[in-house]
């Protein structure tokens, strides 16, 4: 009984100061986006964007909110002589630690659930602001779209309001392509502006065959909703979603981003289990001068190098610089180490 007692204890600070610390990263993130971008929004408005971008940004805020809540938790009992108390009484460090994982594995359920249900709904309803104008994409230089008749479409920019892409590339094929400053998809049938026509010449390379002012698309096949779809990056998509896209294996690029995602999905609700592994060892003990802030200071460093590691190797394989699997056998070595350093740590 003395030892359910305790863990309560445990899982009852871990919630206070866990939801507390997650309030206050919220917030902070959302007072620096806020005067960093200067939004207009109406307060309904501003309540549902900043709240989809808060659940979009949860991998990153569950972890570190849980590790800031451990390090608040243990050095309180330390302060206080808990931890001095519980090994007179005969308590292993290990039993001590069981309320800490226990708490981090009920973490790993809930963002696997995030990934799955939540965040693709929070994605898209951020999209619907994009489409009112309201928010405004970032600029990734020129963007593919291919279009259900198998042609590809590069374009620079696209304005949701008006509903026309700038500096575009009709690539039909590689023997016919149209270059248009604007492509107007608002009409009925779609508009062309400043057009010239490339073609290859026969046993020569592309030329430009005329110029036209205006014209009227009427070949070109546009879907809103299609497109609206593909403007979706593939870390929008749920875990479910990415495998059925992996079995279709069309290959080059599109699968080097959608294996990159369903391996970061994958791996990244693992961070708060990573983190506590790694910092039990160093907290569970006592001593007359406990270097408090050594172990918080180097501790934040460690999530924070972690955390940019596998989203280095995350950015490496969608450019293609590294294979996809490289971000689980990044992961691997890093849960191995602390796994080895947690259970090297002394009874």
């Amino acid at each position: 009984m003395r030892m359910r007692l305790w863990d309560r204890y445990v899982v009852r600070e871990l919630l206070r100061s866990f939801f507390f610390f997650l309030l206050c990263i919220t917030l902070f993130f959302v007072m620096i986006d806020y005067a960093c971008h200067k939004r207009t929004f109406c307060i309904s408005d501003w309540l549902i964007f900043y709240g989809n971008e808060s659940l979009i940004r949860l991998e990153l805020f569950v972890p570190m909110a849980f590790l800031l809540a451990t390090l608040k938790v243990l050095f309180q009992f330390n302060a206080h002589r808990e931890l001095l108390a519980m090994w007179a009484g005969g308590v292993s460090l290990r039993r001590v630690s069981w309320g800490f994982l226990a708490f981090g594995c009920l973490l790993l359920a809930f963002l696997y659930v995030h990934e799955e249900w939540v965040l693709p709904k929070a994605y898209k309803r951020k999209m619907q602001y994009v489409e009112r104008g309201l928010v405004k994409q970032k600029k990734r230089g020129l963007k593919p779209l291919y279009l259900q008749d198998r042609s590809l479409l590069v374009y620079e920019s696209y304005c949701p309001l008006k509903k026309h892409f700038s500096n575009v590339y009709w690539i039909r094929s590689a023997d016919d392509i149209l270059h248009m400053g604007a492509l107007h998809v608002g009409p009925s049938v779609p508009l062309g502006q400043n057009v010239r026509f490339i073609a290859r010449k026969k046993g020569q390379g592309l030329e430009e065959k005329r110029f036209l002012k205006e014209v009227l698309l009427t070949n070109f096949k546009w879907h809103h909703s299609f497109f609206v779809e593909s403007l979706r990056l593939p870390e929008e998509f749920s875990l479910s979603v990415l495998w059925k896209e992996l079995k279709r294996k069309v290959g080059g690029e599109r699968d080097a981003l959608f294996l990159s995602a369903w391996y970061r999905k994958l791996i990244f609700p693992w961070l708060p289990l990573l983190s506590i592994m790694g910092l039990l060892p160093w907290s569970l003990r006592f001593s007359r001068e406990f270097p408090f802030f050594a172990v918080a200071t180097v501790s934040i460093l460690s999530f924070v190098v972690c955390f940019l590691f596998l989203d280095a190797l995350f950015a490496a394989s969608k450019r293609q610089v590294l294979h996809p699997i490289f971000i689980f056998g990044g992961a691997i070595v890093l849960f191995l180490l602390f796994l080895w350093r947690f259970l090297r740590m002394r009874n």
